[in-house]
């Protein structure tokens, strides 16, 4: 037992190293959206990509949350209407 402690004491382990996400160029991501050749399907992910949003979000999302003029999302809680301006999670 002590053999065992004596040498795991020596090595040393490398630390645990975090990949940042791939990151694509503008035009990669407009070649992307412009491959989807049908317009109600990329119209529903141009926004779902430039707004990074997750499957879950993007089924939800209303129309009226998308300002038509700016092309931005409308970023509402209802938490915050509800409660003032704390949101407790």
């Amino acid at each position: 037992m002590g053999t065992i402690h004596h040498i795991m004491g020596h090595i040393t382990l490398q630390p645990n190293r975090k990949r940042l996400p791939d990151v694509r160029s503008d035009q990669d991501c407009r070649r992307l959206i412009a491959a989807i050749k049908h317009p109600v399907y990329r119209g529903c992910f141009a926004p779902i990509y430039a707004c990074g949003l997750r499957i879950g979000e993007a089924v939800t999302l209303p129309v009226w949350a998308v300002d038509s003029k700016r092309m931005l999302p409308r970023i509402t809680n209802p938490a915050i209407a509800q409660q003032g301006t704390r949101v407790d999670r």
